[in-house]
Parts: structure tokens; C-alpha cells; sequence
């Protein structure tokens, strides 16, 4: 075992279960949330700091997924979310089909 933290870093098993351990956590905090995915994958990139602020309605109702994203003022991370969940319904609308399940609503 590594005696420096910082190595675990750059081994990528090691990278891999400290993502999937963060990725638990953020899970875990967001999960009971409507349209949680986009918030997850956000709070991954720029922080669950930040999806506590994109997520503050000033109405008090819930957002849409698509609501939420589009409050992110982060174009990196926009990007990033946008990308991952299109591919995310691309796959899943995929897989569906091969079992004889209609398409997927796509939040535009």
C-alpha cells in the first residue's frame, strides 16, 4: 500500500473507488429529490454546494431536470451534465427498445 495519499490518484483502480465512494455520497444526499440524475452529475463536477443553489426555486415548487440545468451558471459543468444525460436516455431508450419498450420522454 502507498504510504503518499496523493498516489492513489494517479493509480486508476484506486481512482475509480474513490470516485464511485464520492459519487455514493452525493447519491445519497440527493437521491430523494425529483429528476435527481442531473443534480447528482452536477454536485460530481462542481460541488453539492452548487446544486443546493441551482436548486432553490423561488417560488418554493420543484424543478424539472430541465429547470434545474438550466440554472447552472457553470458552462463547464452545463456541458458536462448535458453531455453525460444525453447519453445516459441514449442508452437507456437503447436498451428499453431491445426489450420492446417504448422510447423515453427526452427533458429538452
Amino acid at each position: 500500500m502507498a504510504t503518499d495519499p496523493q498516489s492513489f490518484l494517479h493509480d486508476p483502480e484506486h481512482n475509480i473507488q474513490i470516485g464511485c465512494w464520492y459519487l455514493e455520497k452525493i447519491h445519497d444526499q440527493f437521491q430523494d429529490l425529483p429528476d435527481n440524475e442531473p443534480r447528482m452529475l452536477a454536485a460530481f463536477n462542481a460541488g453539492p454546494s452548487r446544486v443546493v443553489e441551482w436548486s432553490r426555486a423561488k417560488d418554493g415548487k420543484t424543478q424539472s431536470g430541465a429547470e434545474f440545468i438550466s440554472r447552472i451558471d457553470i458552462p463547464s459543468t452545463k456541458a458536462y451534465v448535458l453531455s453525460i444525460m444525453q447519453r445516459y436516455r441514449q442508452i437507456k431508450s437503447e436498451k428499453q427498445g431491445s426489450l420492446g419498450v417504448s422510447e423515453l420522454p427526452v427533458d429538452r
